[in-house]
């Protein structure tokens, strides 16, 4: 705790955590939007899919140009852009959820915010050891992993808050807009210096970690688990709104996607008490409950049970990611 707090006493770090932090559970909200509104008009459990795997593709896709715009340019205008443009497609989504635009125009715009939402987390992830001193580093790596995995399913959580508050869904969208103008306010003048370029005139920092990737199994092991766990997550993303959806509508949908949010909260508490070096077994333990939360899921009959389930399974996608990751 203490190294977390010595760590977010480093304003432009903080600022950019924030900033990302706030970002990303924005564009979940969105996301989560667009399934429900896919839904809502089509009825189509596969429309549902197509929605979210045009959002989660483009970091599969996009991941490794991403990676190489951290690189080459300031993190913090790498990431600042990356909001702006987010701020402006994420208004058009909404307007097309509030005036019914068809299903096909929305989610095309929505799978454009996750391509210009990719390089946001390399850029943080980057400038994170320029910008905090090597002491501090374990704890702002900490900080920087548990935040973007914890938003990921808290931002779906906030669009079940949304919902079960009554608000139509364009709601979700006018949400995740705020977001994306607090972040933008949160990110403010802050300025990270331009990465230093090798002779060949590239920056190393992405090329050296591919080096450092392709020398080390266990280093790959953990990299393909961790590759594992952003699957079952989108899986489970899915599973919920269809999940949701039959056992008591769009509260349905509100209730389990908020019992997903606390799962992810209750990881970042759990995740701070365990050791450093967490082994492939470990996380491989930290998959398999989710697994079974999964099931869990699967087979409950009852909202009740199926929210203690999604709850689980929040907890244990993230707490796989942050072992994974550190």
């Amino acid at each position: 705790a203490m190294s977390y707090r010595a760590a977010l006493t480093n304003p432009p770090f903080a600022r950019m955590l924030g900033a990302h932090g706030l970002g990303t559970l924005a564009q979940l909200q969105l996301t989560m939007a667009v399934s429900v509104y896919a839904l809502e008009r089509t009825g189509s459990g596969v429309w549902v899919a197509v929605a979210l795997s045009l959002s989660f593709a483009p970091y599969v896709l996009f991941s490794t140009t991403a990676g190489l715009l951290a690189d080459r340019y300031a993190r913090s205008a790498v990431l600042r852009w990356s909001l702006l443009l987010r701020l402006a497609t994420a208004t058009l989504v909404t307007a097309g959820l509030w005036w019914q635009w068809a299903p096909v125009v929305v989610v095309v715009f929505a799978a454009m915010t996750a391509v210009i939402a990719t390089p946001s987390y390399p850029a943080l992830a980057a400038a994170t050891p320029q910008l905090v001193p090597q002491a501090q580093l374990p704890a702002a790596n900490g900080l920087a992993t548990g935040i973007e995995n914890a938003a990921w399913v808290a931002g779906p959580g906030l669009l079940g808050l949304v919902l079960l508050a009554g608000a139509p869904v364009a709601g979700g969208g006018l949400a995740a807009v705020l977001c994306f103008v607090v972040a933008v306010v949160c990110l403010g003048g802050t300025a990270t210096p331009v990465p230093v370029r090798g002779a060949d005139g590239q920056a190393d920092g992405f090329f050296a970690g591919l080096a450092e990737v392709r020398a080390h199994p266990r280093m790959r092991a953990v990299l393909l688990l961790a590759i594992l766990d952003n699957a079952l997550y989108g899986y489970m993303v899915v599973a919920i709104v269809l999940a949701g959806d039959l056992r008591n509508g769009p509260k349905g949908v509100g209730w389990l996607n908020s019992a997903f949010a606390v799962g992810a909260f209750l990881s970042l508490a759990l995740a701070a008490n365990l050791p450093t070096d967490h082994g492939v077994r470990r996380i491989l333990a930290f998959l398999v409950g989710f697994g079974i939360s999964a099931v869990g899921l699967a087979f409950a009959a009852l909202l009740p049970v199926a929210i203690v389930a999604v709850l689980l399974a929040g907890m244990f996608t993230v707490i796989a990611e942050i072992a994974a990751v550190t």
